[in-house]
């Protein structure tokens, strides 16, 4: 089994906590960017994330019924810890997700396409994803769009400290 604590997890964790988001309450420019995402690549589901030392913690989402989940239970884990992309069109194919418990149980994924959010020097903080109860392919343009979703919560990121 792949171990889900990047080799960096000291210094990833201190790039989290500078970015001082972590238990804040909603806010609308990443609200905005989540239901975008749907509404752009028609899936059910979208989340921005992050992964602190033991949980996923979802700042913004759009079809999650939970705001936290164990880290080692997120799909994000795996992106946070390879500091990549992850793009899964049918988690029934995929023996790592087969059994896992949001494939099996709610909210059903069946499809999961998701970037890393990187903050202080290149430390994927968590993630950006879509996902959907059925298997789907991702074209080339819709991951270069998810990409460029993910730049703009980074962008956002970088700037909340600075501006109201």
């Amino acid at each position: 089994m792949q171990s889900l604590i990047p080799f960096n997890e000291r210094d990833r964790l201190q790039a989290l906590l500078a970015c001082k988001i972590l238990d804040t309450p909603a806010e609308a420019c990443f609200d905005e960017i989540t239901a975008r995402a749907v509404a752009t690549f028609d899936v059910t589901s979208s989340s921005f994330g992050l992964i602190d030392s033991d949980r996923y913690w979802a700042k913004s989402s759009v079809g999650l019924e939970y705001q936290e989940i164990d880290r080692h239970n997120s799909f994000c884990a795996y992106i946070v810890s390879n500091n990549a992309p992850m793009v899964l069109e049918d988690t029934h194919k995929d023996r790592r997700f087969v059994r896992h418990p949001l494939v099996a149980g709610s909210p059903f994924i069946r499809f999961y396409a998701g970037v890393p959010i990187r903050a202080g020097g290149g430390h994927a903080v968590g993630g950006f994803c879509i996902f959907d109860s059925s298997p789907r392919r991702l074209p080339w343009e819709e991951y270069l769009s998810l990409q460029n979703f993910a730049k703009e919560i980074e962008h956002k990121l970088s700037v909340r400290g600075t501006t109201p």
